[in-house]
């Protein structure tokens, strides 16, 4: 997957990587890469009718009859390891089978997969879910996530879904964006596993840190502040802090995120 992204994502207007986490042995970071190219001025044989607003909408029924709301409840089954091994394998081999066919597709259907299943965050009940995010630069990207993978099967809590994705290197301050690669992980989160889990994010943390990798505050739920001090350079922690300080003197603009991973300063 990581030879295709970097052979392909010049000549793509849009590169996403499936990983099935579950997979090990010589299986291990298997998945599917979906890539899309806009089509040209005169290459659609049905524009202008597929440019229509509607045409936009993702259908909100199943095979024309079952309404999509309701599938979340179909998949209440599958919501466990075992049934998650399934799905996952599943979808490779439907991949697999497809044998890289190209078909026309709106941009709605292509960005925002998962709305396919309106309320799919349901069947995470009665429990929640996290994600956790990490970004590797590209020359350690292959040995970072293999490892991730493997400590994740070893603790035996396994991402039920894992997105791949490649990015380019930004000057913002405290920013998450590199030369690189992230792969972002959804955790099913219960009272049985929570500790558990959140042990198993700070040893990823570890593993991210020894290869040079970053983390990105919007998604994240587990982080520390000595975690956020070894991720990003002094110099722009201080910056950061002495700008908040000048700006909001009084810790107004303070969010429970905030508190948590700054608030040693």
């Amino acid at each position: 997957m990581f030879d295709y992204f970097e052979r392909e994502y010049k000549n793509s207007d849009y590169l996403v990587g499936w990983v099935d986490a579950f997979a090990s042995g010589n299986s291990l970071g298997r998945g599917l890469v979906h890539k899309a190219i806009h089509l040209k001025k005169g290459e659609d044989p049905d524009f202008p009718e597929n440019c229509k607003l509607e045409k936009q909408n993702l259908p909100s029924t199943f095979l024309g009859v079952v309404p999509k709301a309701w599938m979340w409840i179909f998949m209440l089954p599958f919501a466990n390891n075992l049934g998650m091994r399934f799905v996952n394998f599943a979808k490779f081999i439907s991949g697999y089978l497809t044998n890289n066919k190209p078909y026309l597709q709106g941009h709605a259907e292509y960005a925002f997969l998962l709305d396919y299943v309106p309320n799919w965050k349901f069947m995470y009940k009665p429990g929640s879910m996290i994600q956790y995010q990490s970004f590797i630069p590209k020359e350690n990207a292959v040995d970072a996530f293999s490892e991730i993978l493997r400590i994740c099967q070893k603790r035996g809590i396994i991402t039920w879904l894992a997105v791949f994705k490649k990015h380019k290197p930004d000057s913002f301050l405290l920013t998450h964006a590199l030369d690189g690669y992230s792969m972002a992980m959804d955790f099913p989160v219960t009272s049985i596993n929570r500790k558990k889990l959140w042990e198993l994010a700070g040893e990823l943390d570890e593993t991210v840190l020894k290869f040079g990798g970053k983390f990105y505050f919007a998604k994240d739920s587990t982080l520390r502040p000595e975690t956020v001090q070894r991720a990003f350079p002094k110099k722009n922690l201080e910056t950061f802090h002495s700008l908040k300080k000048k700006l909001d003197p009084k810790g107004i603009l303070e969010t429970d995120l905030y508190r948590r991973i700054m608030g040693i300063w």
